[in-house]
């Protein structure tokens, strides 16, 4: 059924030449394109790492939300993909002061 993998496989290589193919031949806009007027699915998220490092379970959450974008876009609908979202006034979960400045929670009080 499926072609026996060469012992010399690089999957670097092998990644590359997937990207290229979807590249030059537009896919990702294809499959949106595909879709237009389907119904939509919107997921949405957190910012990754607006009040700290990023960590493992950064890497869990955008694991889960790819997979979950690519389930419903199999089932045939329009899915946008765009990570994180605009922090500009988003709630700091950190001390009232920052550096003796002070925290913008009172702003959404």
């Amino acid at each position: 059924m499926f072609e026996p993998l060469p012992d010399n496989l690089s999957y670097p290589a092998l990644e590359e030449e997937i990207l290229s193919f979807w590249d030059a031949n537009n896919i990702f806009a294809t499959s949106l394109e595909q879709r237009a007027g389907a119904p939509t699915f919107s997921f949405y998220e957190g910012p990754p790492t607006v009040n700290g490092k990023p960590g493992i379970h950064h890497l869990l959450a955008r694991t889960i939300k790819d997979i979950a974008c690519r389930y419903k876009t199999m089932q045939g609908f329009l899915v946008r993909r765009q990570g994180g979202w605009d922090t500009r006034l988003a709630v700091y979960e950190g001390p009232p002061t920052v550096n003796g400045k002070p925290g913008i929670h009172h702003l959404l009080a």
